[in-house]
């Protein structure tokens, strides 16, 4: 029997048959459904294969039967069990006082349910609630496909509103720069400037040089153009004379930890974007640290994993002790805008952090587990054929910011 055939048995049933107690299925055979030609074992059957949910519950709002399908939604067995004790987050919402109501007057209704499970993954419904004698049957219809396809069109748009945003943007922001830039050259020139002050003013220029690369490749990125490549240096070095900038965005209570290979060739990226991508990293373990704890970098080289091509690559990882995320969560790190910051977050972060490296041909890996901490790996090639290890890493920090 195909589903549409089968939808115009129910809603014969529901519409000539009020007084039908359809609600042990299999128990009941009523005379009215051989004179429907329906077989209560074989609607059963048909139910159990369609594409959508059927769920039929009971006066005392109890599950009396739900197909398979409809299990698979709810992600539990609930025949048997009240409705308020496998969804206790309904109560209150539109869908339970459609139920209630479809129950009181008999009206049926249709409405659009968003539905949070425990791992804070999240799927959308549409919900068919009709009274079905003595029961309420539910026709679950799953637009999570739909709604995700339409959040990504509303993405792709604000996008480009952000590139066009961004031009204005970063005309001014560079005005500002250069004159951050140009009164700290002026400032080093005093001669009789201490080693200490000199070395805080470098660091103000090389921040400002990042700064620069950072807004053009926000621009390169909302324009879905390629960035141009440009210095590279050793990442080993590198990375060490960066670490205290970074320990500077950590502030005092949170404890950086390095461990970098040594003679680390440079990767594909050159040293802004690299820059930026670490900042970006270890910004985010900051915040999931909440202000205090522990943060780990780890830097070494490796052969090609699976699913890139072949060659040397830098494997750098970043650990952090912080609150972790559920799965809901963590399968959406990537996606544009989203942020559990609140209005602290923009949610561009890892989104511009996972262009930046598939522009490489690399790859980003996220692991983490809830109320544990987080680890993103970052796979880059190594300009060349790089450099085998050869030695034992070497702690570059570890210290108390």
């Amino acid at each position: 029997m195909s589903h549409s055939m089968c939808l115009t048995h129910m809603r014969a049933v529901g519409s000539s048959l009020r007084s039908l107690y359809f609600c042990r299925m299999g128990e009941q055979q009523h005379t009215d459904f051989e004179a429907l030609g329906v077989d209560i074992a074989d609607l059963r059957g048909v139910l159990d294969h369609i594409i959508d949910g059927v769920q039929l519950i009971g006066p005392d709002l109890r599950y009396r039967y739900a197909n398979a399908v409809a299990d698979a939604y709810a992600r539990q067995e609930v025949v048997g069990r009240h409705v308020l004790e496998c969804f206790p987050q309904v109560e209150g919402t539109e869908a339970w006082d459609r139920l209630l109501h479809a129950f009181a007057t008999g009206e049926a209704s249709e409405i659009a349910y968003q539905h949070t499970y425990p791992d804070e993954s999240v799927a959308w419904f549409e919900l068919r609630i009709t009274r079905v004698g003595a029961c309420a049957m539910v026709h679950l219809i799953d637009v999570t496909k739909e709604k995700r396809l339409g959040r990504s069109l509303l993405e792709a748009q604000r996008l480009g509103a952000a590139g066009q945003l961004a031009g204005g943007m970063v005309h001014d922001f560079n005005n500002l720069l250069t004159t951050i830039s140009t009164l700290t050259e002026l400032a080093m020139t005093d001669g009789s400037m201490g080693a200490e002050a000199r070395t805080d003013l470098e660091r103000v220029m090389s921040t400002v040089r990042t700064a620069a690369g950072v807004t053009q490749k926000m621009l390169d990125y909302a324009a879905d153009r390629p960035s141009e490549a440009s210095v590279a240096a050793p990442l080993s070095g590198h990375l060490q004379r960066f670490l205290p900038t970074l320990e500077v965005l950590l502030g005092r209570r949170i404890e950086l930890l390095a461990e970098v290979e040594p003679d680390l060739g440079p990767t594909v990226l050159d040293l802004g974007a690299t820059e930026q991508l670490l900042m970006n990293l270890v910004i985010n373990a900051r915040d999931a640290t909440r202000g205090t704890g522990q943060i780990r970098i780890e830097a070494r080289a490796t052969e090609s994993p699976r699913g890139l091509r072949p060659g040397d690559y830098a494997e750098i990882t970043v650990t952090d002790g912080g609150r972790g995320m559920a799965a809901g969560v963590l399968e959406r790190v990537f996606e544009p805008f989203f942020t559990t910051k609140g209005a602290q977050g923009t949610g561009i972060g890892l989104s511009t952090c996972l262009r930046v490296v598939e522009d490489a041909g690399g790859t980003i890996r996220v692991t983490s587990v809830e109320g544990e901490g987080t680890s993103v790996t970052v796979l880059l090639p190594l300009r060349g054929s790089g450099l085998r290890r050869v030695r034992p890493p070497v702690v570059l920090a570890a210290r108390a910011s």
